[in-house]
């Protein structure tokens, strides 16, 4: 009996550590490609609700180059649905989820202005209608974003009024305001953006006033919003912009972008290392990208040639194997403790 109980606590422990080693190690996965939206386009707003992948407005070219167009994409059935417009077409912007809200921050839509928008139009997803939020202080677009605590963190990487900003302004939805918060040490436009532990992080993208000319880059910074302060970590392989990302777990996923459009990479924020991982089925940049459950996902685009993408590829990870050594490691556990409680009656 007791060598029983000693070797389902054993089990236990064994499982845990396992469990514990494949979380802290680098990630794993395939690339498969799934249904098409249907309007081609690059730099749309993309956010996952509920389950379901949300793609809103885009650059699709010509001489009116913004749509309005709405799509949501059920991962369940493989099939897309147009949904209400938005009100005023916007690309190349920040984008957040509050609950089951769609925040679209900023952005670009010309031909109606050649300048970026502080215009926060915000989309319910369970009335499938928009409203206009309180605008940002300033014309904002191109820099990632992320919610911390139910606050919203925009960067701000072009403003219409010089070639680069590094601002960053947090919105409290209770207060209703934006504020100003300190800057980033580099701009990130058109970079990969997500939040791990209460910090929000941001990878990549362009940074006009970078080294000496300037362009592309690799830099990795991190914000507490306790300390007000950025701090800056590891630099990536892979100097690029026009990347699409999320974070899964504490790794940020950065896939495509610039002339490297099947690169994908990941940092992890435990050790601050990146690892290279399978590259995209089709090269893209300036696509969006979102996670929902052990999916990433990545949509739209435009290739190196300039041929615009209407393209859904999905990385899987696959679910870890541990989860289910666990739970034979308990009811092994549990088959001890019944066994023993049955020989002290």
């Amino acid at each position: 009996m007791a060598t029983l109980t000693k070797l389902a606590t054993l089990f236990c422990a064994f499982t845990l550590l396992i469990t514990e080693s494949v979380s802290a190690g680098h990630l794993t996965g395939s690339w498969s490609t799934l249904s098409s939206m249907s309007t081609p386009r690059l730099s749309p707003f993309v956010a996952a609700v509920d389950g379901k992948l949300y793609v809103a407005g885009g650059n699709i070219g010509g001489a009116n180059p913004t749509t309005n167009v709405l799509e949501s994409y059920n991962t369940v059935t493989d099939t897309w649905t147009t949904l209400a417009p938005m009100p005023s077409g916007r690309y190349q912007g920040g984008i957040a989820v509050l609950g089951t809200n769609i925040y679209t921050l900023g952005g670009w839509n010309p031909p109606t202005s050649f300048i970026p928008t502080s215009t926060v139009q915000i989309y319910d997803t369970l009335t499938n209608t928009w409203t206009i939020g309180p605008s940002m202080p300033i014309l904002s677009s191109s820099g990632p974003s992320g919610v911390i605590g139910g606050k919203i963190y925009k960067h701000t990487a072009e403003h219409g009024f010089s070639s680069a900003s590094r601002q960053l302004h947090v919105f409290d939805p209770g207060a209703s305001t934006w504020t100003a918060l300190a800057n980033l040490p580099n701009d990130h436009a058109g970079g990969a953006a997500g939040v791990s532990g209460g910090k929000l992080y941001v990878a990549a993208g362009n940074d006009f006033g970078f080294g000496s000319a300037g362009g592309p880059h690799a830099q990795v910074h991190a914000y507490d919003p306790v300390t007000n302060i950025w701090s800056t970590l590891t630099t990536g392989p892979t100097a690029r912009a026009g990347v699409a990302g999320d974070m899964f777990g504490d790794h940020l996923l950065v896939a495509g972008g610039g002339t490297n459009g099947n690169v994908f990479e990941a940092y992890e924020v435990a050790t601050d290392t990146w690892s290279t991982l399978p590259l995209l089925p089709t090269a893209t940049s300036s696509a969006g990208g979102a996670v929902i459950g052990n999916k990433f996902y990545v949509v739209g685009g435009t290739t190196p040639g300039g041929t615009l993408l209407n393209t859904l590829q999905v990385f899987t990870i696959p679910e870890p194997a541990t989860a289910v050594l666990l739970g034979i490691g308990f009811a092994f556990a549990g088959l001890a403790t019944s066994h023993r409680r049955r020989m002290d009656r």
